[in-house]
């Protein structure tokens, strides 16, 4: 069975905390799987600890309606946090595989390195997804269109 990924309207709206099946305990639960799992070094993760005993505190004085709710945005910007992720990981591969192929020899030749491979991306390098366009070609096509439009 092939799996369909949602858009994130679909995401959003799977979202609504009328349908969440969440409780109190569900939140209290994962916090003390988190200290349990932070407690094998209490040291390094003291502050973690303590944050996550506040946030249980926090849990249990709360009405569920306001959870279910709070939960609704933690998870949008969970889904938010990881486009801009995925989207900065393949910029970051595209960066490394195709324009950073030798080791500068200072920050000022890593610079103007970084500066040419952004310009050649985003003005000479045609990409499939773009229909075998640049980014700025596709961009100034849509700020003309959206000109067109508006006036």
């Amino acid at each position: 069975m092939e799996k369909t990924k949602l858009t994130k309207n679909e995401y959003l709206d799977s979202l609504d905390p009328d349908n969440l099946n969440l409780e109190k305990k569900d939140l209290i639960n994962f916090c003390n799987k988190c200290i349990a799992e932070w407690s094998k070094n209490k040291r390094a993760n003291f502050k973690f600890i303590l944050s996550m005993e506040l946030i249980k505190s926090g849990v249990r004085l709360t009405p569920e309606d306001v959870l279910k709710t709070v939960w609704k945005k933690i998870l949008t910007w969970f889904w938010d946090l990881q486009y801009q992720n995925a989207l900065a990981e393949r910029i970051n591969g595209i960066l490394k595989q195709e324009f950073l192929l030798y080791k500068c020899r200072n920050m000022a030749e890593l610079k103007q390195l970084v500066e040419e491979s952004i310009f050649i991306y985003n003005e000479m390098r045609p990409h499939l997804s773009l229909d075998m366009k640049t980014p700025n070609q596709v961009h100034k096509k849509d700020l003309a269109l959206s000109h067109q439009v508006f006036h």
